[in-house]
């Protein structure tokens, strides 16, 4: 079966990689002639990584096992994590499309994607246009997917801006997270002299980062030598059609994202395994999405929801619950990538926190139903 897969990202080379192992006709199209450029994410990947991928000194710039999450007084909790991964995303992009070509799989880079139709892909490349041979194709084209514009699975999408900057500021190695300044925001330790510093949020987030970037450095963010990167972050889509007749989506493109962290490279990861096991297993890759993925993405969504209406003593009343031992102890054992895992044991350990379903947002009942 030939399969072209849109989107060199990890999404994308990864599920190629995990199908032409398999033995299926694999190619990758990508519009730009720079896979992993621009730097459009902030690179902190969970101790799950290992279950995917084997952490490589070539993509990987730092670990980190320790977190501290601010409320807005200042009051912060510091907890152990199990490791977290630091990476360079240009590398591990190229990382991913080499392990890719390394199993059979085929690249063609400056491929923009118009249309698929008859089971022949419309390209556009150096102003001229081509056709493609794909039995299915699958969509790995980032969060303004023209994969799943055209099939009309694009639907009703949310997104959030993410805005970084990498500058220099000496740090204890420690990731720190403030959920209480835009929607999120973070500053991940590249090493012991350089940091990345960002804000998400749905507008303003670059004035929002200016002004975190004072605070933290005192220093205007304009005088500093930096790196800016900004991105799209989509927002999970309960409702997303992630299949349709032989197209299938994955990564942004399908909205695979933890809402809460904007993080999507896992997600992505199990995206693909869950691709390859439908065509090995002859099983609907909707179905399988909706029974092992749809549930943890939809629990991230109905907690950035209820985040969203949290007042500042509400943060710092749950920055305080969380310096108790036996909650540090939950944030240690258990990953983000399991956050429903998560959420059981914190409830069950600290009746308290029940307090917060006030903020349960009603209008998702219906999708935890559908």
């Amino acid at each position: 079966m030939e399969i072209g897969v849109i989107g060199c990202g990890p999404a994308g080379s990864y599920t190629a990689h995990e199908l032409a192992q398999t033995g299926y006709d694999v190619t990758l199209y990508d519009k730009k002639k720079d896979i992993g450029k621009p730097i459009q994410c902030t690179g902190i990947l969970s101790d799950k990584l290992k279950k995917f991928l084997k952490p490589h000194d070539s993509f990987i710039e730092n670990t980190v096992n320790r977190a501290r999450i601010y409320a807005p007084n200042g009051e912060f909790i510091d907890s152990k994590i199990k490791k977290n991964y630091v990476v360079c995303r240009t590398k591990l992009d190229n990382y991913l499309v080499q392990r890719a070509l390394n199993a059979g799989a085929k690249l063609k880079r400056s491929h923009s994607f118009k249309k698929y139709e008859q089971k022949k892909i419309l390209f556009k490349t150096k102003n001229k246009y081509v056709t493609k041979k794909a039995e299915m194709i699958i969509g790995a084209d980032g969060p303004l997917s023209m994969v799943a514009k055209s099939i009309g699975c694009y639907q009703n999408r949310k997104h959030i801006i993410g805005s970084q900057i990498e500058t220099k500021m000496d740090n204890d190695g420690v990731v720190e997270f403030y959920p209480y300044i835009g929607c999120y925001s973070w500053i991940v330790p590249k090493n012991e002299k350089i940091v990345r510093i960002g804000v998400a949020d749905y507008k303003n987030s670059i004035s929002k980062l200016k002004e975190f970037v004072k605070e933290k450095t005192n220093k205007k963010m304009s005088s500093l030598t930096s790196e800016n990167q900004s991105g799209i972050i989509p927002l999970f889509n309960p409702r997303i059609n992630v299949l349709k007749r032989n197209v299938y989506l994955n990564g942004d493109a399908a909205t695979f994202t933890k809402s809460t962290t904007g993080g999507g490279i896992i997600p992505s990861f199990k995206g693909a395994r869950l691709i390859k096991e439908s065509l090995e297993q002859e099983r609907n890759y909707q179905t399988l999405f909706k029974r092992k993925l749809h549930r943890k993405l939809h629990t991230h969504l109905i907690l950035h929801k209820m985040m969203r209406k949290f007042r500042n003593h509400e943060w710092i009343k749950l920055i305080s619950e969380f310096k108790k031992e036996e909650l540090k102890k939950i944030l240690y054992n258990e990953s983000r990538d399991e956050i429903t895992k998560m959420l059981i044991k914190i409830g069950k350990t600290s009746p308290k926190m029940f307090a917060y379903m006030k903020h349960f947002p009603l209008n998702e009942v219906k999708n935890m139903l559908y």
